[in-house]
């Protein structure tokens, strides 16, 4: 798996995709209102990611992703890969596609969570090598 994953790019991807969202949520958190505390959460938000990120993204981290199709949350120090089984109701449904001439895009949605999506984004390296260089957890249209 190691040799299948760009981790600096995964990572960096993964990075910039959870400041957006947490960004966004903090926007629509009506407790913070046009308070200070907004504004200094939105400066703070990229370093406490970064570090959670870093942190996080391992081979075993990106496999549990995968079986269970589901992205981490921006809260990612409560982040831990499900145990037991698998049921009926959070079964993983792939589709796949290319966005572009070097980028092909494997999303997996959750049955239980039909809202929520993980694209995981492989980016041709040369003629016929493709690596997992990024992640898409942008809200289905």
């Amino acid at each position: 798996m190691e040799r299948q994953v760009r981790f600096p790019a995964f990572r960096a991807s993964l990075k910039d995709e959870l400041s957006e969202r947490m960004v966004a949520e903090m926007r629509k958190d009506s407790r913070l209102g046009d308070s200070g505390l907004s504004g200094l959460g939105m400066l703070l938000a990229p370093a406490l990611v970064g570090g959670a990120v870093d942190a996080f993204v391992t081979p075993q981290a990106i496999s549990a992703m995968v079986q269970e199709g589901k992205a981490p949350k921006p809260d990612l120090a409560k982040v831990e890969p499900e145990t037991g089984t698998r049921s009926e109701s959070k079964k993983v449904r792939q589709s796949w596609g290319y966005r572009d001439l070097d980028t092909f895009a494997v999303t997996l949605t959750r049955d239980d969570q039909p809202d929520e999506r993980v694209s995981l984004l492989m980016k041709r390296r040369n003629l016929f090598g493709w690596k997992l260089a990024g992640i898409d957890l942008s809200k289905p249209e």
